[in-house]
Parts: structure tokens; sequence; C-alpha cells
């Protein structure tokens, strides 16, 4: 295991990794803990609350100190619904926020009440390469290999939109 601080992966392929400042390292497997991040354009809007690069919101996804901005997903730093920190950066979170920022919106427009957002984690998963992940379901039930995968895979492939890009998925 080699660790290298204060240097950024350039680029990676299946036999190397390519640092910036063009070291080669041979490699037949490159794990990422590359956090998701928002938009860069996220920096340039002074006038808001940010946060960890992030905007701040309340928990009905309105933009602190607003009542007319809001947030969401990546860009946006969201009060967990536990009232335990912040949600995650992830498509379950991304998708039903959008439900939620969009009845807000109608509602402010109306002149009715917002809904806080609220969803409970329905669990991770994390494909490792060669038919192998891991998972964790409902916070309780956590196992690897094979069967992660295929999970994993029959998962994200259920979300595909599209019949031909889903015939395209299951062949390869």
């Amino acid at each position: 295991v080699k660790i290298i601080f204060n240097m950024h992966l350039k680029t990676a392929t299946p036999y190397e990794a390519i640092l910036e400042n063009g070291e080669h390292i041979p490699s037949f497997m490159v794990i990422s803990t590359v956090p998701a991040s928002p938009n860069p354009m996220i920096d340039q809007l002074e006038s808001l609350p940010l946060e960890k690069g992030k905007i701040k919101t309340n928990i009905n996804l309105q933009v602190e100190g607003s009542d007319h901005l809001w947030a969401l997903g990546d860009c946006a730093l969201i009060p967990s619904p536990t009232g335990k920190g912040y949600c995650p950066p992830t498509a379950q979170f991304a998708l039903r926020e959008g439900g939620t920022l969009a009845h807000n919106i109608h509602a402010s427009v109306k002149g009715k009440k917002h809904k806080p957002f609220k969803f409970k984690v329905l669990g991770m998963l994390g494909a490792l390469g060669h038919h192998s992940a891991v998972a964790e379901l409902f916070g309780k039930f956590r196992f690897s290999g094979f069967l992660a995968w295929l999970l994993w895979r029959a998962i994200y492939w259920m979300k595909l939109p599209g019949v031909d890009r889903k015939i395209k998925v299951a062949v390869s």
C-alpha cells in the first residue's frame, strides 16, 4: 500500500494511476474515495449562506434567510430529517428532495404551508468490480460478494430510463 498526501489524481486507466505531477503508478485496481462535490460555480455566489461549499437550507429546502430561493442535491447543505447532521448527496435523497421542493414551490405560489423534507434511508450499495459489491439494507442487513453485486446491478438497471438502455446494460 502506498499512501501519497497532498497530491491529486490526474487520471486512471485499467493499468495505472497518473498523478498531477506526472508520476505513473502501475495498478490493476483503483479505489476512489472522492466525495461528491457541488458545482464550483456555487463558490461564486457570495451573497448566499455557504458552508462546506454548499448552499445552506432549512428542512423545507429553502435557502437560509430567503423566502424565494431554494436548493437541493449536491449543491445544498440540507439538515437531516433525523436532526443529526446533513443529508448525503446521493441519488436516493436527491430524488425525494425534488418531490418536496416541487410541493413547496407550489405551496409558496398558492400561499399554502411548506412541508419539511422527510426520508429514511433504504440502504446503501457499492460496486467493487469483478462481480462483487457491498450492501447495507434498512440499516440492519449487511452483506457482500456476488449477491450484493446482483442486487446493485438489478436496482440500478430498474432505474435506467428507456427500454433500449436497459437492453444494452442487460446484454453487457
